[in-house]
């Protein structure tokens, strides 16, 4: 779901779980085929001289009950 600026998204968290968040493959073309959780790399830039390093973790949200959730969109300050 893409929420768009200037919108409301509001969720009553209550002890039946409306929402979890799901580990996803990551997007990087250098990991393993078909791998899924959190993707580190490093290597070496020459100008400027440094170490670069990246933390890939994509989460993606289930949503198990949707009628636990407001959405106003418009919301002006």
């Amino acid at each position: 779901m893409f929420i768009p600026d200037n919108a409301l998204f509001m969720g009553n968290y209550t002890d039946n779980r409306p929402l979890e968040l799901k580990e996803g493959p990551t997007a990087d073309d250098e990991a393993p085929n078909g791998f899924t959780g959190k993707f580190a790399k490093t290597w070496k830039d020459h100008d400027p001289s440094a170490r670069q390093y990246l933390l890939e973790w994509n989460l993606f949200p289930v949503v198990y009950r949707p009628e636990q959730f407001l959405y106003i969109s418009d919301v002006t300050a």
